[in-house]
C-alpha cells in the first residue's frame, strides 16, 4: 500500500493500475470464453475402440469378438480414461456399447463446459469488483466449492483397507489456497445434488469420487490449492496439495 494514500488507498497509482488491469482482464476473459470452452473440450478424444477375438472348435471354429469403447481427457495428469463399455458378438441383442460411450462423452463435455461457464464469469465478477474499488489485493479464501461429477465415481463401498469408505458414510469437500507456507481458510463446503443442508453427501454404495470445478485463485497469487475431505463425525483431512492454479478436476483416491 502506498503510504501517501493511507486515507484513500483506492486513489494511489498502484490501486488505479490494478483497477485498469482488472478491467482489461475481465473484458478479455469475457470475450475469450467461447474459445476457451472450445480449446478445453478439444482435449477430450472422440470415442476410442478396441476388440479382441477368441475362437473355439478347430477347423469349424466358433469365434466371438468383444468390442470395447471409451474416451479420454488429455488435460488432467494422469490422463483421465472414462468407463469402458463392452459388447460381445455372442450377445443376441443389438450393440448398445458404442451409444453408451457416446452418451457418456456427451455428458462429460457438457459438465466441462458448465464448469468453465460458471468459473470464468465468477472470476470476471471478482476482477470487475476490483476495477470499481481498487484496493490492496491479498490472497483470500476460495469463494466457491468443488463439484461432484456424478458419472465418475471410481470405487464402491466397502473400499479395501479403508476405515472411512464403508456403508453409511457421509462426506463433504472444500478447498483452500496456499502460497509458500501461507494457507487461506477453507472456502465453502460443496453442496452436490443429494447433499444435506450441512453439505454432507451419503454416497453409498459409491466411493472415491471425482471432483470438478475445483476453484482457482482469480488473481493467481496462489501457488496451488489444498483439497480437504471430511467424513461426518471426523476432523477435516488433507486429501491433496494441487501444486498449480489451473487443474480443476481431481480423483479422490485416498483410502
Amino acid at each position: 500500500m502506498d503510504k501517501r494514500y493511507l486515507d484513500d488507498p483506492g486513489g494511489s497509482p498502484y490501486a488505479k493500475t490494478a483497477g485498469r488491469l482488472a478491467k482489461s482482464y475481465g473484458d478479455y476473459a469475457t470475450k475469450a470464453l467461447a474459445g476457451l470452452v472450445a480449446a478445453r473440450t478439444a482435449q477430450v478424444t472422440g470415442i476410442l475402440r478396441d476388440s479382441d477375438t477368441s475362437c473355439q472348435g478347430g477347423p469349424a471354429a466358433h469365434c466371438t469378438t468383444i468390442y470395447s469403447f471409451w474416451f479420454e481427457d488429455h488435460n488432467p495428469k494422469p490422463i483421465y480414461k472414462s468407463k469402458v463399455y463392452f459388447y460381445s458378438t455372442a450377445e443376441k441383442h443389438p450393440d448398445p456399447a458404442q451409444q453408451q460411450a457416446t452418451e457418456a462423452r456427451k455428458k462429460y463435455l457438457q459438465a466441462l463446459e458448465k464448469d468453465l461457464r460458471t468459473q470464468v464469469p465468477a472470476v470476471v465478477t471478482y476482477w470487475n469488483s476490483i476495477a470499481l474499488n481498487p484496493i490492496a489485493v491479498t490472497l483470500a479464501a476460495p469463494a466457491t466449492a468443488p463439484v461432484l461429477d456424478p458419472e465418475a465415481w471410481t470405487g464402491t463401498v466397502p473400499v479395501r483397507g479403508s476405515r472411512t469408505w464403508k456403508d453409511g458414510y457421509k462426506v463433504r469437500y472444500a478447498v483452500s489456497f496456499y502460497r509458500g507456507s501461507i494457507e487461506t481458510p477453507l472456502g465453502p463446503w460443496w453442496s452436490p445434488a443429494g447433499a444435506g443442508a450441512d453439505g454432507y453427501l451419503a454416497g453409498s454404495p459409491k466411493a472415491l469420487p471425482t471432483l470438478t470445478a475445483i476453484p482457482v485463485d482469480p488473481f493467481y497469487l496462489a501457488d496451488g490449492r489444498c483439497l480437504y475431505r471430511q467424513f461426518a463425525g471426523s476432523d477435516a483431512e488433507l486429501v491433496a496439495r494441487i501444486a498449480d492454479n489451473e487443474t480443476t478436476r481431481y480423483v479422490d483416491s485416498k483410502k
